[in-house]
């Protein structure tokens, strides 16, 4: 926080560990762990089991595994936990891979506590459960396994008072200056009136938070916080650790900070990225000492009242305290704002510099995903912008913006009724480093339109709840909300009964999913409609109007352009569609009459609306999910903003490829091509022959499916990447529609990358 005479700044930290492959002599111990039940594990030197499981209970809320006795001591052995499929793994790296969770910290002591506001959330059904012995001996440790229906529990903050770690200087936490009681303190020294406020900022804050891994504050006072007689950097904090790739957390190739890793991961940060100290606090808070002296601010000084917030010039310590704590829960951009600066990101590889605007190591982070750049109303991913165009967004004024729909949506949010209604942040020109972007806006005028929030950049307020940065933490990681207890397989579904008509169903971040409706117009030629929908209690419901199932158009006079988008809504078309993935669809009338379905491994009912007619069909997977390779690069994929409005859903079965096209005809209608090809390799190229499909119309009685050449599609997929083509992915499309309307589809050597989570 920075502005008039108090200021805040926040920091950030960074752990990078190398790993190392082993091949491990696989061990059978076939065992079912009974609910409470500790059961002895005796693995050989350097072995793995994969045989153990449990059983959860119908209606559990919370997991729990914990690994004590180790024997001998100094052994290491890792767990690791997947949900309804077997590890088939055979290296500690290929466990991870398939691992919904893991705990791989450098000793025995293993333990994750899961819970159902995670990915995947605790459910009833076969968790299965992998141990690895690294040691070059026979080891044995105890495990165990409880599992019961108690909520998510509100979050455990602790502060440390007494870690010098990393040149920490804690006496301000043990100053015998006298103190009087003031507001509920009855502390006698200064020291204990600090520390008493401390404790009371976390217990505010633990209130707003949900986690079943505590949050441990490491609390310092150093000498050399800025501070002069007209303003000074108050405190500042930040989480001690960075991360990205790990099981538990929902977004690949993004940062995500230590705090919001342990709450996504169930357990400490050395347990989820191995190899590192277990006492490394989740955060680091720094507070300045000058401000009860003369030196710093003149007569102002901390206030310490705990049962009422500070007034008039004195500074609110609890109210700090909190903002600089939610800085270092995950309240944080990493986009670079400071002076250029380069250093190595990661071993093995070059340094990279860091300018104004820059994304930290050139990686996303999960906190600048929720932001936009809300320019003359063209709204543009805050991350998807060049480095230049990211500085101009942050020296706006007001046109960075929060898109997070719980923020927005917040009654809290004093501009929602504005514009898009999105959350405006921090953006002053000249740029601020240290409050730039991190902040909710606040004008430079103390009575001027600004929110009055814990989380504004200058202290002018004395809050002592976190507000609408609540609702914007929910979007990083906090949210603390039950996520869907359906498993919802990703890829292609389909109705037998309904032979060419389809829904591509994949998940995008979270609970958010991808919805693609492929079908036929009423003369039996290929459309499609697409809409994002999340789950609510095992169900997809996307109504008509805003954010509904929408038929889009393609104006080629646009055409490909990164500033206006070519495509937009049909206004001809209103769609909706619900989906119901509970196991109760099964029994429903669409999946009791017709086709025999006893071979599907998952029903669904679909129930759609376009204009005046509708229908439900009984969906199932196309593909078994048991025929998924691994590593999968099966989600939907685009080129970014420079090409919008098409892109392909890719399903990986074996050792095949199908793709499903989604592009335009010369008038500017939606149509969609499929192809399916054998001997897909990963970083080779592929061309699959593309196929038109003619059918019939939705609720017409279903014939036979015509089929027309339509071109081919050439692939190059390395990875399922975040970054435009960043590990060389690529295609090229030659594709012509042979309807009427007519017209070619062509793209030449264009950079792609996943719109969705590759599929597990």
């Amino acid at each position: 926080m920075k502005g008039g005479k108090k200021a805040l700044t926040s920091s950030v930290f960074v752990a990078l560990i190398a790993g190392v492959m082993v091949i491990f002599t696989a061990t059978t111990q076939a065992a079912g762990i009974e609910n409470n039940e500790t059961v002895t594990i005796s693995l050989p030197a350097q072995s793995l089991t994969t045989d153990l499981w449990v059983d959860v209970s119908a209606g559990s809320k919370a997991l729990n595994l914990e690994m004590s006795n180790a024997s001998p001591t100094n052994v290491d052995v890792d767990l690791f936990v997947r949900y309804g499929q077997p590890f088939t793994g055979t290296t500690a790296a290929e466990l991870s891979n398939q691992a919904d969770y893991h705990s791989i910290a450098a000793d025995s002591a293993e333990w994750l506590h899961l819970t159902e506001a995670m990915a995947p959330p605790v459910k009833g059904g076969r968790w299965y459960i992998a141990l690895v012995n690294y040691a070059q001996v026979t080891a044995s440790v105890d495990l165990t396994v409880s599992h019961n229906a108690n909520p998510v529990p509100k979050a455990q903050i602790i502060f440390q008072f007494d870690n010098t770690a990393n040149g920490c200087k804690v006496d301000g936490w043990n100053d015998t200056t006298p103190f009087t009681p003031v507001a509920g303190n009855n502390a006698t020294t200064v020291g204990q009136a600090r520390r008493n406020a401390a404790m009371k900022a976390a217990e505010l804050l633990a209130e707003s938070l949900t986690s079943s891994v505590p949050i441990v504050i490491q609390g310092c006072w150093p000498d050399d916080l800025e501070t002069s007689q007209n303003s000074a950097v108050l405190a500042n904090a930040g989480p001690n650790r960075i991360g990205l790739n790990y099981p538990g957390l929902p977004l690949s190739g993004v940062w995500y900070g230590q705090p919001v890793m342990e709450r996504l991961a169930g357990t400490e940060y050395c347990r989820i990225v191995g190899g590192l100290d277990c006492n490394i606090p989740t955060i680091t808070a720094n507070f300045n000492p000058k401000i009860d002296t003369d030196e710093g601010l003149g007569s102002t000084r901390w206030y310490y009242g705990l049962d009422s917030a500070a007034a008039g010039r004195n500074v609110d310590f609890i109210s700090t305290a909190m903002h600089e704590i939610t800085h270092g829960l995950g309240f944080i951009s990493l986009v670079w704002v400071g002076d250029d600066k380069e250093f190595q990101c990661f071993s093995g590889q070059p340094a990279i510099m860091h300018t104004a605007g820059s994304k930290f190591c050139g990686l996303d982070d999960v906190f600048s995903l929720e932001l936009v750049d809300y320019n003359g109303g063209d709204i543009r991913p805050f991350m998807e912008l060049d480095d230049s165009q990211r500085l101009d967004a942050m020296q706006s004024g007001n046109e960075l913006q929060w898109a997070g729909e719980a923020a927005s949506q917040s009654e809290r949010n004093i501009f929602r009724e504005n514009n898009a209604g999105y959350v405006l942040m921090y953006a002053p020109n000249p740029l601020e480093p240290g409050s730039s972007v991190s902040h909710l806006f606040q004008s430079g005028n103390p009575y001027g339109t600004s929110y009055h929030e814990l989380m504004t950049p200058m202290q002018r307020d004395n809050l002592r709840e976190l507000g609408l940065a609540e609702y914007m933490l929910w979007s990083v990681g906090w949210n603390p909300q039950p996520l869907n207890n359906v498993t919802i397989q990703p890829g292609m579904w389909y109705d037998r009964a309904h032979d060419g008509h389809g829904m591509v169903i994949e998940p995008i971040r979270d609970n958010l999913y991808y919805v693609l409706f492929y079908t036929y117009d009423d003369e039996g030629n290929p459309e499609w409609m697409a809409s994002a929908a999340t789950v609510e209690n095992g169900v997809f419901n996307i109504t008509q109007g805003d954010g509904s199932l929408i038929r889009f158009l393609y104006d080629y006079d646009i055409g490909p352009n990164p500033d206006i988008q070519a495509h937009s809504p049909d206004p001809a078309v209103s769609a909706s569609l619900k989906i119901d993935f509970n196991a109760s669809a099964a029994n429903e009338s669409a999946c009791l009459e017709g086709a025999d379905r006893s071979g599907a491994s998952h029903l669904a009912v679909v129930s759609w609306q376009v204009n005046d007619s509708s229908g439900s069909w009984c969906l199932e997977p196309i593909i078994s999910i048991d025929r998924y390779p691994h590593p999968n690069l099966g989600a939907s994929w685009w080129a970014g903003r420079s090409d919008q409005g098409w892109g392909l859903s890719l399903v990986f079965f074996d050792s095949s490829i199908a793709v499903v096209l989604y592009y335009y005809d010369a008038s500017g209608q939606p149509r969609w091509a499929i192809g399916t090809q054998s001997d897909f390799v990963i970083g080779e190229e592929i061309t699959v022959p593309l196929k038109e499909k003619h059918g019939y119309a939705r609720t017409a009685t279903p014939v036979a499916l015509t089929e027309t050449d339509a071109g081919s599609i050439t692939l190059r997929l390395n990875s399922a990447t975040n970054t435009l083509g960043a590990d060389g992915e690529v295609v090229n499309l030659d594709v012509t529609y042979h309807g009427p309307e007519g017209g070619s589809w062509q793209r030449s050597g264009l950079p792609i990358t996943n719109l969705t989570k590759a599929a597990e």
